[in-house]
């Protein structure tokens, strides 16, 4: 098969599958914020944890986008269970969300570490199992774009503002050792 064949198979795929934008509060530092793609996360430091972040890309220009995120986890030990709230708010020129999640997770021991000299044997290997849910709050203010523009689409009402709530829930496994970890989400799995 010849280059412009492949060429024009590639483009002819392109052209006729789905595409979406994101709709996540993006982050430069997800390390900072691993609850935000994977609740089964929440309470795995076996500390109580709060974070707060704040992104502002292309400071000075009006409309840039700009994300503020709070994030308290902890787990219970006596329970084996992890509780954590995410609080964030995304906005990008006339867009805004915020978004308020709830996350759960249940700590499974699954290997031991024996030391001869002690007695006791203690977990070594844990599996995380999360879910969690929420709602986010998008709205978009028409009213704020350049109607004065030779392209404007008569399509949009100046007047036009719209508010949605968009309730959401996701889940994800968490598998961490003292040396290494891996995990497999699915934080949003409601598509608005």
């Amino acid at each position: 098969m010849k280059f412009p064949s492949i060429f024009y198979i590639c483009l002819f795929l392109c052209a006729v599958t789905r595409l979406s934008a994101q709709q996540d509060p993006m982050y430069t530092k997800y390390i900072f914020n691993p609850t935000a793609y994977n609740p089964a996360y929440t309470g795995s430091l076996g500390a109580y944890n709060v974070t707060l972040l704040h992104r502002h890309q292309w400071w000075g220009i009006e409309g840039a986008p700009m994300t503020q995120s709070l994030v308290m986890h902890g787990l219970i030990p006596s329970k084996n269970i992890g509780l954590g709230l995410n609080l964030s708010y995304d906005r990008v020129a006339i867009n805004r969300q915020f978004n308020a999640y709830g996350s759960f997770s249940y700590r499974l021991p699954l290997a031991s570490r024996y030391h001869r000299h002690r007695k006791d044997r203690k977990p070594s290997t844990y599996l995380f199992i999360g879910l969690q849910g929420g709602v986010s709050s998008w709205s978009a203010d028409w009213t704020k774009l350049d109607y004065s523009s030779p392209l404007y689409d008569p399509a949009f009402d100046m007047t036009l503002q719209e508010n949605k709530l968009l309730p959401n829930f996701g889940a994800g496994f968490y598998l961490q050792s003292k040396s290494w970890f891996v995990g497999f989400s699915s934080p949003m799995l409601v598509e608005h």
